[in-house]
């Protein structure tokens, strides 16, 4: 299996908006990709969170960091692809751990405000691929004062270990 980081963006959602205006770049969500299109990582969905919230089986899965098929990822544009030494490692990593680990909405907003809002057992997109590459000694970040919880998909994309492969 050949994975692939993933970097887009989704027009009109709020969330994925306020982060491209925070970082003042194009992109706003990063996940892992399989050759086969199926991608992990941690998105926000208010089905998903209801249905955690009140034990509904139905959409649980659309909440949180979780292996998408392609179909998911139709309404996101302004894609790029890259890789990295040790991707393998963090994509298997992040299925066997960050599975079900819902998404951290109050991280989100945290980045956004500038604010340390980050949950304990819970994921945004860019911190799942941070921890799973914490793991294996590999480091996105760029800038020594970049706090853990303020880690942007920018911040990974800039990240000088990246191969561009389109």
């Amino acid at each position: 299996m050949t994975y692939l980081l993933r970097f887009s963006t989704t027009r009109w959602d709020f969330i994925s908006w306020a982060i491209r205006v925070r970082t003042d770049w194009g992109r706003s969500h990063v996940e892992i990709q399989r050759d086969d299109g199926w991608t992990l990582g941690s998105r926000f969905s208010l089905l998903g969170k209801l249905s955690r919230q009140f034990h509904l089986p139905f959409w649980k899965n659309l909440d949180g960091c979780q292996w998408r098929p392609p179909s998911a990822n139709r309404k996101q544009v302004n894609v790029a692809r890259f890789t990295f030494t040790g991707i393998d490692q963090v994509a298997e990593w992040m299925s066997n751990n960050l599975v079900d680990w819902p998404y951290d909405i109050l991280g989100c907003a945290g980045i956004i405000l500038a604010t340390d809002w980050h949950s304990v057992h819970k994921v945004f997109c860019s911190y799942a691929i941070q921890l799973g590459g914490d793991h294996f000694g590999i480091y996105f970040q760029e800038r020594d004062e970049t706090a853990p919880w303020q880690l942007t998909p920018r911040d990974i994309n800039i990240s000088n270990i990246l191969t561009r492969v389109d």
